[in-house]
């Protein structure tokens, strides 16, 4: 398996971990080549291993055995120090460039340095397949590996790779191809998953077609669970763990940063100076590292009579998180104890707070610049209905309603109904999901799949997404499967985006149907026939003819 993240905080990492957690209890062997540094926690690695510069040689950090018939080997490949990523974001240890800033002579020696290390890998410990993950570069070093062996790989696509940089990158389209072309089989996690590819790799698609099978990621249904009982058991079991964590993770985002942070946002006066003063705050804490004061903010939520509402997700522009921090003064209005809650990493979390910030201090014209400044970050080649949602302030304006929505924004105290919590790890969100009333992933650029809304389907917990690409197989499957008007809402994007998740949240609290335990059974029995685990790792298994 060749994945060159990590193992938390993104979809594609969590996919990797997954999988060969489930592969190693049907008692497979695996070998993992990522950049995962602290793989002790993960019950499924029996070795951790890292590369000496040049990755002819590598130490052994540990050694032990696991629960599982199998086991998993996992190695860290040097690469002298750059991490090569779709979408930029500080990795403590490492000098981070998006590919379509590298060189051509830095592209190429990435993929000379992990060949270096399967080669390495595979004299000591020979296996009989590779498994890829995302259309660069991986497929690229499994190729050139498997070439000189006669061994088969696999693809499975993520998304971001292709739209983040491939899209934008023509120099890094032959790697893709190079890959896709001699694949023994490609895996898409959805049927949009595999028409994005297909159609923009239209040159090849006769080749490769035959070659898909959708299959989409899991969720671990023995983690993410209904919560029965009082919310608040949940939530302080959260907070035991976070105090634990915090201890060994110090360096995340304190409370005194984010007051600092607001205090100098008032002294500027240009969207250039809060971008500046953006960049320096995200800067100053690992991203990587739980918020400080996280535990005071869950505090500040009354988890037996407040409506929440969740995202889990990077803070990036394209997520949408801005639609719904501009709904929040319509929706205060009509759900006064309504709180959001914020979870994820990312270089947009500052432009976030602003936003909040401005709303709640009266900065019309700051808050337009911010809001408004997303849909000016398009590529030549993205959908033109993407800008659409960004017309917000120009529609209400029309309706004659700006100036009640910016005294609604002040009235009702916006900042003290939107939490950013950072990040947190799998095993803290499956404590704090099942506490959320909703879900919601108003993302506003193609998604290849929705992970997190399938958790939350587990959790019973309704998940409000956007009704395009990969997420629209989410919003179908739950009108198919919940036979109940406004149950299985849906986020449309277009010029009334914001007043359409406004409808579609208070219908759904206001339904009372969200905290009924039929149900919630009801959602959870749509993961439980579709997306466990052991299912998809016996789908990918059978591909392989090992099933």
């Amino acid at each position: 398996m060749i994945h060159g993240y990590l193992l938390s905080g993104t979809g594609s990492n969590i996919f990797v971990s997954n999988l060969v957690r489930r592969f190693c209890a049907r008692g497979f062997e695996v070998v993992l080549l990522c950049q995962e540094r602290n793989p002790a926690n993960l019950d499924y690695v029996a070795a951790h291993a890292v590369f000496a510069p040049g990755n002819a040689s590598c130490t052994t950090l540990f050694s032990r055995d696991t629960p599982y018939p199998g086991k998993c080997s996992l190695y860290n490949p040097d690469l002298n120090g750059l991490l090569p990523v779709y979408v930029y974001d500080d990795y403590p240890g490492f000098t981070v460039k998006p590919f379509t800033e590298l060189t051509d002579d830095e592209i190429e020696e990435h993929i000379r340095q992990n060949v270096t290390a399967l080669e390495s890998v595979y004299a000591e410990q020979p296996f009989d397949l590779v498994q890829t993950n995302h259309v660069i570069m991986s497929p690229a070093i499994a190729r050139r590996f498997c070439l000189v062996h006669g061994l088969p790989y696999y693809i499975s696509l993520h998304g971001s790779a292709l739209n983040f940089s491939v899209k934008n990158d023509r120099r890094l389209e032959p790697y893709a191809v190079e890959g896709l072309k001699h694949a023994a089989g490609i895996f898409a996690v959805s049927r949009h998953n595999r028409l994005e590819a297909v159609t923009f790799f239209n040159d090849l698609a006769a080749e490769i077609k035959d070659k898909f099978a959708v299959i989409p990621a899991g969720v671990d249904i023995e983690l993410f669970r209904i919560h029965e009982g009082p919310k608040l058991e949940s939530i302080t079991a959260l907070k035991t763990q976070l105090t634990d964590r915090i201890r060994l993770l110090p360096r995340g985002k304190t409370g005194a940063q984010k007051q600092e942070f607001l205090a100098a946002l008032d002294q500027t006066s240009s969207g250039t100076e809060v971008a500046d003063l953006a960049a320096r705050y995200n800067s100053r804490y690992v991203q990587s590292h739980p918020d400080r004061d996280i535990n005071s903010v869950l505090d500040r939520i009354d988890w037996a009579e407040d409506w929440v509402l969740l995202f889990v997700g990077k803070y990036l522009w394209t997520k949408g998180i801005q639609m719904v921090i501009g709904a929040l003064p319509l929706l205060l209005q009509r759900i006064p104890n309504l709180q959001l809650l914020l979870v994820g990493f990312g270089s947009y979390r500052e432009e976030l707070e602003a936003m909040v910030h401005a709303l709640d201090s009266g900065r019309r014209e700051l808050f337009r610049c911010l809001f408004e400044k997303s849909g000016s970050r398009m590529e030549p080649g993205d959908d033109p209905a993407v800008k659409k949602p960004f017309k917000f302030l120009d529609a209400l304006n029309e309706r004659r309603e700006l100036k009640s929505y910016f005294a609604a924004a002040r009235n009702h105290n916006i900042a003290g109904h939107v939490h950013f919590l950072g990040v947190l790890s799998h095993k803290e969100l499956s404590l704090l999901l099942p506490c959320a009333d909703v879900f919601v992933a108003p993302s506003i650029y193609p998604e290849a799949f929705g992970m997190v809304s399938i958790e939350a389907l587990a959790c019973g917990v309704l998940p409000i997404v956007s009704n395009q690409t990969g997420l629209k197989e989410i919003v179908d499957l739950t009108a198919r499967t919940v036979d109940a008007v406004n149950k299985a809402p849906r986020i449309d994007i277009n010029e009334e985006m914001i007043f359409n998740i406004l409808t579609n949240i208070t219908r759904s609290i206001e339904s009372g149907d969200l905290r009924n335990p039929d149900f919630k059974q009801q959602l959870r029995r749509l993961t439980l026939d579709n997306f466990s685990w052991d299912s998809i790792a016996s789908r990918y298994l059978a591909c392989y003819g090992g099933g």
